[in-house]
């Protein structure tokens, strides 16, 4: 900012959601808000608080038809029927299947 120059009062940009819709997931890492998935098995992870899975027929409304292979998967809400990784972070998970091999404290 230049010498004398009154500070910018433009309004920062709004908040962008990150919202993932795939029928199933194959990860390395996957760090994300809230998940929604029929089944999620992982080597390592966390989910650190846990809610009531959607009925079959809703999620799979939700999610997508496509099937995604990626290394790391950051969102801020993820609706998979399956989710495989080796590593998850998860904030909330809506999930009615969950193996994960050495969970996080």
């Amino acid at each position: 900012m230049p010498d004398g120059a009154a500070p910018s009062s433009a309004v920062p940009p709004a908040m962008m959601i990150r919202i993932l819709r795939v029928h199933d997931v194959t990860a390395g890492k996957i760090t994300a808000g809230i998940v929604y998935a029929h089944r999620l098995e992982a080597k390592r992870g966390v989910i650190r608080n846990s809610g009531d899975a959607l009925p079959d027929a809703v999620l799979t409304e939700q999610a997508g038809r496509e099937n995604l292979k990626v290394e790391e998967l950051m969102v801020d809400v993820l609706y998979a029927h399956d989710i495989h990784a080796g590593s998850v972070e998860i904030a909330k998970g809506h999930v009615s299947s969950v193996k994960i091999d050495q969970p996080a404290d």
